[in-house]
């Protein structure tokens, strides 16, 4: 049995997914929740929304700026912070919870301490939504403002009193349009001109929403579509999240390489609708799978998806775990048979844990650690206790027990807890921040025979943490990772002749292959940012292989025109 729930991306992203081997995609966001107000009523939801979204994000590689209750001066003090540290960022986000208010057209955050009577004077009190755009807008790549600020204006009634008939036309309801630069993706917790709920929880239904699905691998367009739908459902059509894009390529929050902290077998939760990529399905399955030690695990994913993304990859794990097979419960049962009546206890543990395995209740999980501390299940069930505490599942979030349980389950052989104690201490989550440890725990469940795991070792090698840099090492475990990840690496490694000769041949074909497989990052590389960061041979190897199977008859000269982008799209498709 697999238990599926959503899975927590930790902070350190695969080194060679945006670039150059030495360097990591650089993200950062400014978040800020006013609840507190002085003048203006109070908001539920707003500081509870920041602190969520802040911790999400540091789980996602983000450098997070800003903090909660700010008053005007802290405001900005705090946004010059974020502006300088996103002049050299790939990705720069904004995420803003609080009042929110729009007059003749422009939109205004309000601080904790502001009061409005007089028109003239709201540059002077609030915050201009345009000044944290030109802010965001020093970010060369990736730009996101999100804005669950579409309340009812709180200083209508005075505005309306010193402005005479004017307010009738200039005071609109809730936030306005957002005219945008290219490259920028603006979120709103309702459309346009509407106001937003606050929630009867912990969240407001639009952010509560938003951190459930922020993490799945999905484009950011497409994720939004999750949210949009799932608040119509939560609120009965009363609010409609929405959208405004310029971006001129995809981008997901989780990037595919990145290091995730899951249960044993963990997927991303896809949601209530159908999923708007038609090969989600096919990802989920594998990722469901792919850490497995059992054979059983990929002939069902083969029964699935024979010609799936990731059939050669189940093929080959088949293969390898057949000719060195994993003990397993049978191995550590008693070899005599049981004599009729007596109770088989190797077979009450395992139906005890076919029930717990899936468990979301934590004392299930616990109860089963107390009857069964050695046996053959106790190290996935620490594991999976652990990722309830750490992703607050089933009980409040406890990072210093999901530390412990995945402690244990480590030691008890779970190649699962020993990626995830290597996460939390490659990112300071919980634990003091130790390359060295999340280094060794990563070697741990690689020899465990975890690919991701594998995948990390080969990251932190790549990047000199926790050991010396070693390129060479680092294309050894990409390699014996075997999985797209690892093959987007390799590519990119090779591309720029660290680890390994420059090959550009070698590398093109890598490329097609991950691009096959569905990896987002190599999508991105070749179709969305047209090879750029790919060197001219390798651009122009990528062509002659392209030429060979008769998809592409233009020149050879690394350029990627309309018609090498679609013989992509057509890799991509399958």
């Amino acid at each position: 049995m697999r238990q599926l729930m959503l899975a927590v991306v930790a902070a350190l992203v695969l080194l060679m997914a945006a670039g150059p081997a030495d360097s990591a995609e650089k993200r950062v966001a400014f978040i800020v929740g006013n609840s507190a107000y002085q003048h203006a009523p109070t908001l539920k939801n707003p500081r509870n929304d920041a602190t969520d979204m802040r911790a999400k994000l540091v789980s996602l590689g983000f450098e997070v700026f800003g903090g909660d209750d700010f008053d005007r001066a802290a405001f900005v003090s705090a946004m010059q912070a974020f502006g300088r540290a996103s002049e050299n960022a790939d990705v720069a986000l904004v995420f803003y919870a609080g009042h929110g208010i729009q007059v003749n057209g422009q939109n205004y955050l309000v601080p904790t301490d502001a009061k409005v009577e007089y028109e003239p004077e709201l540059s002077l009190v609030l915050v201009p939504f345009d000044e944290v755009m030109r802010q965001l807008n020093r970010s060369a790549r990736v730009k996101i403002a999100i804005l669950d600020a579409c309340r009812d204006n709180p200083f209508a009634k005075d505005l309306s009193r010193t402005m005479g008939t004017r307010s009738i036309d200039a005071l609109g309801r809730g936030l306005g349009r957002v005219q945008t630069v290219s490259g920028t993706f603006i979120v709103y917790a309702t459309q346009p001109d509407n106001v937003a709920q606050d929630g009867e929880g912990r969240n407001s239904p639009f952010t509560g929403s938003l951190l459930r699905h922020i993490d799945q691998p999905l484009s950011i367009s497409d994720m939004i579509i999750e949210v949009r739908n799932e608040v119509i459902g939560e609120t009965r059509g009363k609010q409609v999240p929405w959208d405004s894009s310029s971006l001129t390529g995809r981008f997901s929050f989780k990037i595919e390489g990145t290091i995730t902290v899951t249960p044993q077998g963990g997927a991303p939760s896809v949601g209530a609708q159908p999923p708007a990529d038609p090969r989600l399905p096919d990802m989920m399955a594998w990722i469901a799978a792919q850490g497995s030690t059992d054979p059983q695990d990929f002939e069902t994913y083969l029964k699935g998806f024979p010609d799936g993304l990731y059939a050669r990859q189940a093929r080959q794990r088949i293969e390898a775990l057949r000719r060195t097979p994993v003990p397993d419960v049978q191995a550590r049962a008693p070899s005599e048979p049981q004599a009729p009546g007596r109770p088989d206890p190797a077979a009450a543990e395992r139906e005890r844990w076919v029930r717990f395995a899936n468990s979301t209740n934590p004392e299930h999980l616990a109860s089963f650690l107390r009857d069964y501390p050695d046996g053959p299940y106790a190290g996935e069930a620490a594991n999976n206790l652990g990722s309830l505490y750490f992703n607050g599942t089933g009980t409040p979030r406890n990072l210093r027990l999901a530390a412990e349980m995945f402690e244990r389950g480590q030691k008890l052989g779970s190649s699962h807890a020993a990626n995830n104690l290597g996460n939390m201490y490659a990112t300071g989550m919980g634990v003091p921040k130790d390359d060295a440890r999340a280094l060794a725990l990563y070697r741990r469940g690689a020899e465990l025979g975890h690919p991701d795991a594998m995948t990390n070792v080969g990251a932190m090698l790549a990047g000199g943490r926790g050991a010396p840099r070693d390129d060479a090492q680092a294309i050894a475990w990409f390699r014996r990772a075997n999985n797209a990840n690892g093959i987007m690496n390799v590519a990119l490694m090779i591309d720029r002749g660290h680890g390994a000769s420059y090959d550009p041949a070698e590398a093109a074909s890598l490329l097609l292959e991950c691009l096959r497989l569905g990896q987002i990052v190599c999508h991105n590389r070749l179709i969305d940012e047209r090879g750029k960061v790919i060197t001219l041979e390798t651009r122009r190897a990528i062509q002659r292989l392209l030429a060979g199977r008769g998809s592409y008859r233009g020149p050879i000269d690394g350029t990627f025109g309309p018609t090498v982008i679609q013989a992509l799209q057509a890799i991509a498709k399958g």
